[in-house]
């Protein structure tokens, strides 16, 4: 897991996964870009309506081994909305579910 300041208040953010490139900092709402060693901001990002599914960041659960969810995708299209979860396994596996 790495840790950076966020350029926009100073507050620590955490990428939980290597592959992750995108985070929001839990303080201000900045969306930001990993590039390299250093964060970008690239914006507020508004607060995502809840839709009633039992699945949240920090969920954990069992399959082929435990996992917990560390980021979330919102795919919309023209009927309505879903949800893609990042999965990161305790082996270090990583995935996604849809």
């Amino acid at each position: 897991m790495k840790k950076y300041s966020c350029p926009s208040c100073g507050a620590e953010v955490e990428f939980q996964s290597s592959a992750s490139v995108f985070s929001v900092c839990k303080f201000c709402r900045s969306t930001l870009i990993r590039k390299d060693m250093n964060l970008e901001s690239l914006g507020k990002m508004a607060d995502l309506k809840d839709d009633g599914t039992p699945l949240q960041l920090g969920t954990s659960g069992h399959f082929k081994g435990d996992f917990s969810l560390i980021g979330r995708v919102r795919v919309s299209w023209e009927d309505g909305f879903w949800n893609e979860w990042f999965v990161r396994f305790d082996d270090g596996r990583e995935g996604w579910l849809a």
